[in-house]
């Protein structure tokens, strides 16, 4: 058996939050997070803003401090099946969003309560995020219409720039 499988090897039936090294071209990659728990990570943050919830309120209802939770969402540290299942579980969404990957998945396919794989790629950025609350607080319907033909407006002229 190499080093590698030896190091890899003595982390099974670890129950500890610390990430397992990955390997990463034929180098063993020690004390970074991996990739799916950053990506796990990811998803829980997005999800976690797109409902309102804080990181304290989530940790709380877990049992944790708001900081374990908080490397939960950097993937600094793995969140654990259980654990994650009750995330899931109150972020109203199945485990299995945490693995989605909104680029390999048609955009008509929908996510456990329903939303677009699409409007979870565009909330997940930081304006896209921003622009749903603000637009969430505009209570005139006729308001909303107009907003929504600006902004169609926008697009279809810079379609027609090639921009």
């Amino acid at each position: 058996m190499s080093n590698n499988e030896d190091t890899i090897f003595a982390n099974v039936g670890r129950f500890d939050s610390k990430p397992t090294p990955e390997i990463v071209g034929g180098e063993l990659m020690k004390g970074k997070p991996g990739a799916i728990d950053v990506q796990v990570g990811a998803k829980i943050r997005l999800r976690r803003r797109i409902v309102g919830l804080s990181q304290a309120a989530i940790a709380q209802r877990l049992g944790i401090t708001f900081q374990q939770f908080q490397k939960y969402e950097t993937g600094k540290n793995r969140i654990g099946a259980g654990r994650l299942s009750t995330v899931a579980e109150i972020l109203a969404v199945p485990v299995e969003f945490f693995f989605r990957d909104p680029e390999a998945v048609d955009n008509d396919s929908k996510t456990g309560d329903g939303q677009t794989d699409e409007l979870m790629a565009f909330v997940s950025q930081g304006e896209g995020l921003t622009l749903n609350a603000a637009f969430n607080r505009i209570p005139s319907p006729e308001q909303r219409k107009r907003i929504l033909d600006l902004v169609s407006a926008i697009a279809e002229a810079d379609e027609d720039n090639g921009s």
